[in-house]
């Protein structure tokens, strides 16, 4: 009954024209779009509750502890040796049932999802759910469903700090390969993109400072506009355009095209950085890793074969010292298998509309990452149903 307290629309003229909105297959003909391919899957996350509901409930312990930590408490009520000034752990934390009902943390982690991967502003998104049909059904909420962009937001925070989308993709990985869609074993494919963050304006004074890792010390006396300075986003330049923001390196099966790990780091990190991030001895023993000529080098293939993962990289020309036609010729072989992770990047780039972030600091874009991985990752696996049946 939960979903009762959502519905803030005052009663339609005609209200029997809106009670419900058409069925799934009132919508054959329509674009298949992000929203309705995980909607006719049957996408649901229920399945995580136990795990979403237990992250939202600490969580929210913890910001009343912030909370109570900055309450001053008059000392003329408690001697200081009885209650010290501020004490959370003097203070019982009790659940009020004052107030509007709190949102379903389920319903809020599928539309922060939803939200991400159709790349929609908070704002946007609520008007969405006032509007659209297909994201209604996918969130499985009836006409009428307010939820506002504020609250949006602040479930956001607490999926952000908690490391919730991380552990649900973890999670749904390995649905993938108890479902036998994703194996163990086979080939690998290693390459990174480049995730786009709002630019900043910053003097060379203030840039210097951020370089050298000290972004935490500016604008104290301005806290709004701290909010709004990323010094955690770098500039970068590749092929004559210039980037800023962050970087996903994303580790790809070369067969199925699953996702099987990413990691976020700020643009300006070369690609052959994140060989000792991405690999695991224990889950990828005995794996081929295939990859471009930015990978190129003795010292990375002996980082590579570290992990015991067998290294395929695309040989690099230099000045003076073309590549050879036999060499050519196997990079021509490597690359017909590498060339697969480009794929997954052009389905981002795409159909969710491109890579980028309207947040500011690594934490959001490193989440905002994971749940592009688990987005892409499902409209995998609805594919692959869709051919099964």
């Amino acid at each position: 009954h939960f979903m009762k307290s959502y519905i803030t629309s005052p009663d339609a003229v005609n209200p029997a024209l809106f009670l419900s909105d058409p069925p799934i297959e009132a919508f054959a003909h329509c674009k298949a779009t992000v929203a309705l391919r995980l909607a006719r899957a049957g996408v649901d996350f229920e399945k995580y509750r136990s795990l979403i509901e237990n992250r939202v409930h600490t969580a929210r312990l913890q910001q009343q502890r912030e909370k109570l930590k900055d309450q001053k408490t008059d000392s003329s009520l408690f001697a200081s040796k009885d209650l010290a000034l501020g004490d959370p752990s003097r203070v019982r934390l009790v659940k009020s049932s004052a107030g509007r009902p709190a949102l379903d943390p389920v319903l809020m982690f599928r539309v922060v999802f939803l939200g991400q991967v159709t790349q929609q502003s908070d704002a946007d998104m609520s008007l969405k759910i006032m509007s659209d049909a297909v994201t209604r059904l996918f969130l499985k909420v009836p006409p009428g469903t307010c939820i506002s962009r504020q609250a949006i937001w602040s479930y956001r925070e607490i999926f952000v700090k908690s490391g919730l989308c991380e552990s649900i993709t973890s999670a749904h990985l390995e649905e993938l390969r108890e479902q036998g869609l994703l194996g163990n074993t086979g080939a690998m494919i290693l390459d990174g993109s480049f995730v786009e963050a709002p630019k900043q304006r910053n003097t060379r004074e203030e840039n210097q400072l951020i370089k050298q890792g000290r972004g935490g010390e500016l604008w104290n006396d301005q806290p709004a506009k701290k909010r709004q300075k990323d010094v955690d986003a770098r500039w970068t330049k590749k092929n004559n355009e210039v980037h800023y923001g962050y970087k996903i390196h994303a580790l790809a099966d070369a067969v199925s095209k699953f996702l099987i790990h990413n990691v976020t780091t700020p643009a300006n990190v070369h690609d052959s950085k994140a060989l000792n991030w991405v690999l695991n001895e224990e889950e990828d023993e005995g794996r081929v890793l295939y990859a471009d000529s930015a990978y190129a080098g003795k010292e990375l293939e002996e980082t590579v074969r570290s992990f015991n993962v067998t290294p395929c990289f695309c040989e690099k020309g230099r000045v003076n010292h073309p590549l050879t036609a036999e060499q050519k010729t196997n990079n021509r072989k490597k690359s017909k298998i590498r060339c697969r992770v480009e794929h997954v990047f052009g389905f981002i780039q795409t159909v969710f509309t491109g890579s980028f972030v309207r947040s500011i600091g690594f934490k959001r874009a490193e989440a905002h990452n994971w749940l592009t991985m688990l987005g892409y990752n499902l409209c995998r696996q609805e594919l692959f149903c869709r051919k099964l049946e």
